[in-house]
C-alpha cells in the first residue's frame, strides 16, 4: 500500500513543482500533450532520496499534418529537497516552458502534508526567478488524495513577466500500478496569451524502481 502511494504521488501540481523529487532508484517516463498542440516527453531519475534530475524534449505539430516545429533545445530539471520542522523544502532549476509560459528557472518551494476529512492532502507554495526575463514570481499548489492512487490537484501562478496574470489550473490524476494518466484544465481564468475559456491537457506517466 505504501509502495503504491509513493509511486503515485505527483511530482507536479499540474505545472507547479512539488518539493520532493523521485526517490533513490526510481525512474519515470512521461509524455504531455498541451492545448497548444505541443507534445513533449521526459525521462527522470531519483539519484538519491534528496536529489532528482529530468531531461526532456518535444515539439509542436508532432501529431497531425504539416511540418513538425521542434523545440530549439532540450529542457532540464534539477530538484533537491530536505525536511525542516515537518516541512518539505525544495530547491531546483527548471528550464521547461509550460503552455507558452516562461520556465520556472530557479525556484524555492516548501510544503507539507495536510490531513483533511475527505482524505490526505498536500499544500505547497514557493517563489521562482526566471533568468530569461529577469522576473521574480510566486506560485502555489495543492492536491487531495482520494483512496490510494487518485488525486484532485490545483495550482496557481501569479505570472510576473507574462502577458497575463493569475494562471489557475485544475487536474485529476489516476494511477494503475506504475502507470498514471492525468487530465488537466489549463488557465481556468482565461488569461492571455490563450484563446477561449480554458485549455485541456493530457499527461501519461510510467514510474518504477530499478
Amino acid at each position: 500500500m505504501i509502495y503504491l502511494f509513493l509511486l503515485s504521488q505527483p511530482l507536479r501540481f499540474v505545472m507547479v513543482p512539488h518539493p520532493l523529487p523521485l526517490e533513490h532508484g526510481e525512474y519515470m517516463f512521461s509524455m504531455r500533450y498541451e492545448p497548444t498542440g505541443f507534445l513533449g516527453g521526459e525521462v527522470s531519475f531519483g539519484l538519491w532520496d534528496f536529489l532528482g534530475i529530468g531531461v526532456g524534449y518535444g515539439g509542436n505539430n508532432v501529431i497531425g499534418y504539416g511540418n513538425v516545429e521542434w523545440a530549439e533545445e532540450p529542457w532540464i530539471e534539477i530538484r533537491c529537497s530536505f525536511s525542516y520542522y515537518g516541512f518539505d523544502i525544495g530547491i531546483g532549476y527548471d528550464s521547461e516552458e509550460y503552455d507558452e509560459l516562461s520556465p520556472f528557472g530557479l525556484y524555492l518551494t516548501g510544503g507539507r502534508e495536510l490531513y483533511l476529512l475527505l482524505g490526505d492532502a498536500y499544500g505547497n507554495a514557493g517563489i521562482n526567478y526566471n533568468p530569461e526575463n529577469q522576473t521574480l514570481d510566486f506560485f502555489a499548489g495543492f492536491y487531495l488524495r482520494l483512496g490510494d492512487t487518485h488525486y484532485l490537484m490545483a495550482d496557481y501562478r501569479f505570472g510576473a513577466g507574462e502577458p497575463g496574470k493569475n494562471y489557475l489550473n485544475l487536474g485529476f490524476l489516476e494511477n494503475i500500478g506504475p502507470l498514471g494518466v492525468e487530465f488537466d484544465l489549463i488557465n481556468i481564468l482565461a488569461q492571455e496569451p490563450y484563446e477561449g475559456p480554458f485549455g485541456r491537457q493530457l499527461k501519461i506517466f510510467y514510474r518504477e524502481r530499478f
